[in-house]
């Protein structure tokens, strides 16, 4: 056994490595929409200054992302083995957590991702003449605006659906057993 110290770095890391790298999609999401929209605002603001500012302020979010694990997390001995596990004080407390991490660690970006994402189409769309002169430029551009949203939406959806599934059963809004036991197929294949 590692200890309790690694149990809740082990899983403090996991966290936040998971909302830096959505949290890093939101700041090329917004970084494309300033260049392509706005791109007067844009020049002004291109400074490695605000860069770092961006970074720094998406490692924060991922910490804070993390701290249910770092305060929660405990060991519990059982059948000769000892479990990391996340030990809420009260299912309260579990509740609000999960609620928040799925509202500001999903909701929120994937709103800000395709806002993002719809409005730099639509710049492209209706471009100036350089962008519309370059025909094969605009349809790269709008590839490669909407990958980032199909990949952030094919890796997050099926995580985030199932977690809000869980709350809502967790919550005892859900309370029929087939729905759980649909619940554990699907988090099986959504697994792999």
């Amino acid at each position: 056994t590692f200890g309790l110290a690694m149990c809740k770095f082990v899983n403090v890391s996991i966290l936040m490595n998971t909302y830096c790298s959505i949290y890093f999609m939101v700041l090329v999401s917004i970084d494309r929409y300033l260049a392509l929209v706005h791109p007067m605002f844009y020049e002004r603001i291109s400074e490695k200054k605000f860069a770092k500012l961006g970074c720094m302020v998406v490692w924060i979010l991922g910490f804070v992302f993390g701290l249910p694990a770092l305060i929660h997390r405990d060991l519990k001995p059982s059948y000769n083995q000892t479990f990391c596990y996340l030990n809420f004080p009260s299912r309260t407390t579990q509740l609000i957590s999960d609620m928040s991490v799925s509202l500001f660690g999903f909701i929120t970006p994937i709103f800000i991702i395709s806002f993002c994402t719809f409005k730099i189409i639509k710049a492209l769309r209706n471009g100036s003449k350089e962008i519309k002169s370059a025909e094969k430029t605009h349809q790269k551009m709008t590839t490669l605006v909407l990958a980032v949203l199909l990949a952030f939406l094919i890796c997050w959806v099926p995580y985030h659906l199932l977690k809000l599934l869980y709350l809502l059963k967790d919550a005892d809004m859900l309370t029929s057993c087939s729905v759980f036991k649909h619940l554990l197929i699907c988090s099986q294949i959504f697994t792999y």
